[in-house]
């Protein structure tokens, strides 16, 4: 047996059982701790994702400068979203942040289902959409945003991806996805710390005050980040699916 079905997923919940099934077979249940590479702008593309718990992140490097993360990808999208444009070469780093599990699908079998069941295309354009715009959302931050600001961003957007208030994450960890030195984050989390929205402790950030720590965001977390909830997420799904099949 291959796959013991995830539960948490946005897109393979969001598939009839036709397309859940023919999936199914594909699929295989894989661990992914903490530092796994899943996707490498300097490999082809041989396996996509789709994380049922955990986080990983996107990043963008630059040899002379280093890296920052550009957005986070969680139990709502998947990774590989270049194969959607027909490339075989990622456009980012996506390195697992916090610890978890998922699927691992081989690209060629994602390639050859997708242009057979329109559920599962629509879901995974609709999250490419996504995230651009969670990306787009992190160069307005990052350049008109303090490092308080930024931090509070990111941890929201971890919470909507582990559906808790605890975070087991390093400040090393989000120094890096933020793109500064450990020493701003620590900083930050402070001053975080200090209004009483969070409890920062090594290596784990607890959430006290959610709209608190919205307010902390100043405005940079927003429907750029917000996730939605499953519910209506699926409903959408179902609409776009629906003009697919009109057109």
């Amino acid at each position: 047996m291959k796959m013991g079905f995830v539960d948490r997923n946005a897109i393979l919940l969001s598939l009839p059982q036709k397309e859940a099934d023919a999936l199914r077979v594909l699929a295989y249940p894989v661990p992914l701790p903490v530092g796994k590479v899943l996707e490498d702008p300097q490999r082809p593309i041989k396996d996509v994702w789709f994380i049922d718990q955990g986080v990983a992140c996107s990043f963008v490097e630059a040899r002379s400068v280093g890296r920052a993360g550009i957005g986070l990808v969680g139990p709502e999208g998947f990774i590989g979203v270049s194969l959607l444009d027909g490339s075989v070469h990622a456009a980012t780093k996506v390195v697992v942040q916090v610890p978890g599990e998922g699927l691992r699908v081989d690209a060629a079998d994602f390639l050859h289902i997708l242009r057979r069941f329109p559920t599962l295309e629509v879901s995974c354009r609709d999250y490419r959409r996504n995230a651009f715009l969670q990306a787009a959302g992190t160069a307005l931050a990052n350049a008109r945003g303090h490092i308080e600001h930024r931090v509070a961003r990111w941890l929201l957007m971890l919470d909507d991806r582990l559906g808790q208030r605890h975070i087991d994450i390093t400040h090393e960890c989000l120094a890096a996805m933020l793109g500064v030195r450990r020493p701003g984050v620590t900083g930050a989390l402070h001053v975080l710390e200090g209004t009483g929205v969070i409890r920062s402790t090594r290596g784990h950030v607890q959430i006290l005050d959610r709209e608190g720590l919205e307010a902390a965001a100043r405005g940079f977390y927003g429907s750029n980040e917000r996730l939605e909830p499953p519910e209506e997420a699926k409903s959408l799904v179902e609409l776009g699916t629906r003009q697919v099949r009109r057109g």
